[in-house]
């Protein structure tokens, strides 16, 4: 029952990951640097999986788990404020509020 358990807890981490990535995207930019920055980064990774990508998309994140469907190509990817790389290559972006940091 122990990995059952591990594997909705995984599934209901990277859900609510992904759902505060799409929600900072409709309240929040990133400067258009620092999403050029992070397309960069993906561009020479390692994990990246061109597929069929035609440019502008860049392709997919194979060390993300995430599914290969639109909202996961990293040219969308990329522009989501709280979303972060799996592998650490780049962080969220950091958001602030009266000063504090949100995210």
């Amino acid at each position: 029952m122990l990995g059952r358990e591990n594997i909705n807890h995984r599934f209901i981490v990277k859900a609510i990951a992904y759902t505060q990535a799409e929600l900072s995207r409709l309240f929040c930019k990133i400067a258009p640097d620092a999403i050029e920055a992070r397309r960069n980064i993906c561009r020479s990774c390692e994990f990246l999986d061109r597929g069929n990508a035609q440019p502008p998309q860049i392709g997919y994140c194979t060390g993300c788990g995430c599914p290969m469907w639109r909202r996961s190509e990293l040219s969308i990817k990329t522009t989501a404020p709280l979303a972060a790389c799996p592998k650490k290559k780049w962080s969220t972006y950091e958001l602030r509020v009266d000063g504090k940091r949100v995210g």
